[in-house]
């Protein structure tokens, strides 16, 4: 084996004139400029072998290296191309670690990847055996040889008619007396010499029984694909019939039976949505089937009807759900000339509240959390499908016991206000 650093051309003549297989390891760059040089302008053909420790994108690879080589002043040095091979190693078997990541919802990122790295590393350690050993492990299957050294999968490239082309992939051998590198597929030669080797490139080839396959998903696809679109839009429909915002006014309780006649006697100007902005100091608070709420009335003075596109939005507002959002809990009218809109109660009411009306001294942290809290529930509105809250006070910023704030009377003012 003759050996020498990439960047001195002296040392590359020496290793190109005594050699015929060629490995370098070494970034691509490095790669393109030893192409773009008169490094290789040695008369002696040779196959090259570039080794590569991630798998990064492959026709880029042949695409820049032909382009590197075109740069050469060596007289026909494109030739070299045929004769190259991207030679991909890795420890991890990305089919497992693609379907870790999926399964549990995560991105793929090398901080991931270099923690599953780990989980296997205190596998091993776990195993407490002798070396060799091999064993499943989340990033594939693991061989560690006599001495220690993880044994890595090879896949090998070169161009076939044009195409950047899997040739072979070697992995280890899991018979634990011996370490040798294993071939599990070859398809097609790597020299000349083989001429019956089967061909492969990036086409698709199937087998009659593939065939089979590939024609009974078309079909089950063509039938299944259609009942399901229907399926959905008549759940979907179903959903906006039954319109899981409206509340029937029977349903709805009052701690204190008198507190819904006592807001029948504020003033119309009050009934007007300037009441959905106000606190929960100023609205009811009562009961949902168990459930507690805070209720704001509004005096009806006209039969209310909602169209199609109306009953969605409600039904988008009444699915919102986030840890700064209070629940909107629905709507109840036509009934006593009262239009009702109830959200979920909360222990400490209003931020306004909170931070004026009562004696707790909240220091600097506790309210710079209340303004990320604020931002968070905004944050989240505006990513919705109602894109903007409407009515934004101190008011509409409730706490809860946790001293959480969330963002209430979101959505409704001009709905409301064009129907009372």
């Amino acid at each position: 084996v003759v050996s020498g650093p990439i960047n001195d051309e002296n040392a590359t003549l020496s290793v190109l004139t005594n050699s015929r297989v060629l490995f370098i390891f070494s970034n691509r760059d490095a790669l393109y400029s030893f192409f773009s040089s008169s490094s290789i302008a040695s008369p002696h053909e040779f196959s090259l072998f570039f080794m590569e420790s991630r798998f990064l994108n492959i026709r880029d690879f042949f695409q820049k290296s032909f382009d590197a080589l075109s740069r050469s002043p060596a007289r026909k040095a494109q030739r070299l191309l045929k004769f190259t091979h991207l030679v991909q190693f890795d420890h991890f078997d990305h089919r497992l670690t693609t379907k870790f990541l999926f399964d549990h919802k995560l991105q793929i990122n090398d901080r991931i990847e270099s923690s599953l790295l780990l989980c296997d590393a205190i596998s091993l350690l776990l195993l407490n055996s002798s070396l060799p050993v091999s064993f499943k492990g989340i990033t594939g299957d693991i061989l560690i040889d006599s001495e220690g050294i993880r044994q890595s999968s090879f896949k090998f490239h070169r161009l076939h008619n044009g195409l950047p082309t899997l040739i072979s992939t070697v992995f280890p051998s899991f018979s634990l007396n011996q370490t040798m590198m294993e071939y599990v597929s070859s398809h097609f030669p790597l020299s000349s010499r083989h001429k019956n080797s089967k061909k492969f490139d990036f086409a698709l080839i199937c087998t009659s029984s593939a065939h089979i396959l590939i024609v009974s998903l078309v079909i089950s696809l063509a039938i299944v694909s259609p009942l399901s679109l229907a399926w959905y839009l008549q759940r979907k429909e179903h959903e906006l019939q039954r319109m899981p915002w409206r509340i029937a006014y029977e349903d709805i309780k009052n701690e204190e039976e008198h507190q819904l006649r006592l807001r029948s006697n504020i003033s119309a100007s009050m009934r007007s949505l300037s009441c959905i902005g106000s606190s929960q100091l100023d609205a009811a608070r009562g009961t949902i089937r168990g459930h507690k709420v805070s209720i704001k009335t509004i005096q009806q003075k006209k039969a209310i009807t909602f169209t199609r596109k109306e009953m969605e939005y409600l039904n988008q507002i009444k699915n919102l759900n986030h840890t700064n959002l209070n629940a909107f809990e629905g709507i109840s009218f036509n009934q006593n000339g009262e239009f009702l809109v109830c959200w979920t109660y909360t222990q400490r009411q209003s931020l306004e509240n909170v931070l004026f009306k009562t004696d707790h001294k909240l220091g600097r942290n506790f309210r710079a959390s209340f303004i990320r809290h604020i931002l968070k529930g905004l944050s989240y509105i505006h990513g919705s499908s109602i894109h903007v809250h409407g009515a934004l006070f101190l008011s509409n910023c409730v706490v809860d016991s946790y001293w959480v704030v969330k963002l209430t009377d979101f959505g409704l003012q001009s709905l409301i206000n064009s129907k009372v």
